[in-house]
Order: structure tokens, then sequence, then C-alpha cells
């Protein structure tokens, strides 16, 4: 029901187009993605969302004809800037806020 995206600072996963198809899919199918973890420091748009490439160049046509058959190139873009860009329009929290402490939990099972 969810779909946990990682990305990390080797590699920008937005320029990855089996990273990009998943996203896309798991929002068509209407699951959560949950992306843990910072946004790349530099964005090129220009290799980004439906513009990203697989390692082997018969993936990128197959992942972008999936696309293509489906009408939906400009939502790909749209879709994947929204992730990008999701957590840079949040107010940051003035300050950390501690996790309430769990109440004593009383045991059913006798000891």
């Amino acid at each position: 029901s969810k779909l946990v995206a990682v990305p990390n600072s080797n590699l920008n996963m937005y320029t990855r187009l089996w990273c990009v198809f998943e996203l896309w899919a798991a929002n068509e199918k209407n699951k959560e993605v949950i992306v843990v973890g910072p946004n790349p420091e530099s964005i090129d748009p220009g290799r980004t969302g439906y513009n990203a490439t697989c390692f082997d160049e018969r993936d990128t046509q197959m992942l972008r004809q999936a696309i293509d058959a489906r009408g939906k190139k400009k939502r790909v873009n749209m879709y994947v800037g929204s992730v990008m860009f999701a957590d840079s329009a949040a107010e940051p929290d003035p300050e950390p806020v501690a996790a309430p402490a769990a109440a004593p939990v009383e045991s059913e099972v006798p000891l």
C-alpha cells in the first residue's frame, strides 16, 4: 500500500528512469509514496522525470513507450517534480519536538 523511496548522495534517483517509473506507477495505483532522505543538491530538469535514462537504452525505450502509451509524459514530470520539491515548501520546525514518554503497560500475563 506504500512505496518508500530513499534518495542518496551518490546518485540522483530522479535521473534513473526505473526509479521514476516506479514512483509514477505507485502514484497511478493510488499508493502513498514516502521519500526518506535529502533531495539531490542540484537538479537538472533535462535529466529528470520522463527525460531520465536507464543504463540499458532498451529499458529506456521500453519505459518511455509504456508512459507514452498512456499519454502521461507531462503527468510523470509533474508528479516527479511534486515529489522532489514536496519538502522544500514545508516550514522547518523551530525546535525538535520530543515524543511523549510511553505510559507503563500492565501485563495481562501473570508473572
